[in-house]
């Protein structure tokens, strides 16, 4: 999977000749552990040596970060110990189903921020060429990575791939997305698309999230298990409530 990944890394100084005002090009992969396309999107160990296995998942950021937060992660080598994302992925996605090792981290959306915000609209979304070449290249990462299920973090690129890559309507806020979106066609075959909330504030806003009668992380893991095939149960309700008051005595001790 590395090689693979290392190839499609190649393929953005073709697909991307210039960018919109505000973004800046990647100038070199991440050694360790990054979202490609800051680096090669697999979970890697200390020395660089590759922990992933097969790609039967592709979770998908808005996009990387500003140049500076890139240049701090290029310099120690990773962006396991310095983004609260990647430490809440590697709590949260074992209890969702998930295996790190398994995924292939990527972004929608090609290049860094040239400035901060962090957060918020990334500037190259208003220059529809430029989002236009992001859905192709993003269609190229699927063909190449061969993913069963593309799993988003956050609106935003859930939004975005709804609209530039499937074409299928989604909600404007995550919390109003009660769907699982399954048998979606691509190059390689056919993926389920899944929208989870992102892994950065994951405990102050999964409580959100409404799947058959479960809530907060249990319906985004009833969600991960339905988009992955399994026949998943309404929820009982008395369960559900039980469950719904064990979080809320969590995030008061969090």
């Amino acid at each position: 999977m590395r090689l693979r990944a290392a190839a499609l890394w190649e393929e953005i100084s073709l697909a991307f000749p210039s960018y919109p005002a505000g973004v800046v090009p990647v100038p070199s992969p991440i050694a360790g552990t990054a979202f490609f396309p800051g680096g090669l999107g697999l979970l890697l160990d200390e020395s660089g040596g590759l922990e992933s296995g097969s790609c039967g998942v592709m979770v998908v950021g808005q996009d990387f970060n500003t140049a500076a937060t890139y240049e701090r992660a290029w310099r120690i080598g990773t962006e396991l110990d310095i983004s609260q994302t990647w430490r809440n992925i590697r709590i949260v996605f074992p209890k969702l189903g998930l295996s790190p090792r398994q995924c292939f981290f990527t972004n929608f959306y090609v290049g860094l921020r040239q400035t901060g915000p962090e957060t918020g609209v990334f500037p190259g979304e208003l220059d529809q060429t430029f989002v236009h070449r992001c859905a192709r290249f993003f269609e190229r990462q699927m063909e190449v990575m061969k993913p069963q299920l593309v799993v988003t973090l956050g609106s935003a690129p859930l939004k975005a791939i709804g609209r530039e890559v499937f074409q299928i309507p989604v909600p404007r806020k995550l919390s109003a997305c009660v769907d699982v979106y399954q048998n979606l066609p691509a190059a390689h075959g056919r993926v389920a698309l899944c929208g989870l909330t992102h892994p950065c504030m994951y405990f102050a806003n999964v409580h959100r999230r409404r799947f058959l009668g479960y809530r907060g992380l249990e319906a985004e893991r009833a969600m991960v298990q339905h988009a992955n095939g399994a026949a998943i149960l309404p929820a009982d309700p008395a369960t559900t409530s039980t469950s719904q008051s064990a979080s809320q005595n969590r995030r008061s001790a969090w």
